[in-house]
């Protein structure tokens, strides 16, 4: 995202993470060597899981961001 684009839609944003957190179960669920595994982030990660997770990461981040930048309260006045 750059200084021109608008700020992210936060529901969108809640939207797209649910559904990449629903598309990692997928195919985390999918992947016979993950199963029963007690250490998941030592297995070796699928190319389309790499990208799920990367993506997740980058909606978190922009919903940090806007939780930072857009819901910030304004300070109370001083007595």
């Amino acid at each position: 995202m750059t200084a021109a684009d608008p700020a992210p839609n936060p529901r969108e944003l809640i939207l797209e993470l649910v559904e990449l957190q629903d598309r990692i179960d997928e195919v985390r669920g999918a992947d016979p060597e993950a199963v029963g595994s007690l250490e998941p982030a030592d297995a070796p990660q699928s190319p389309e899981l790499a990208e799920l997770v990367e993506r997740e990461e980058e909606v978190i981040a922009e919903l940090r961001d806007y939780r930072e930048t857009q819901l910030r309260l304004p300070t109370p006045p001083s007595p």
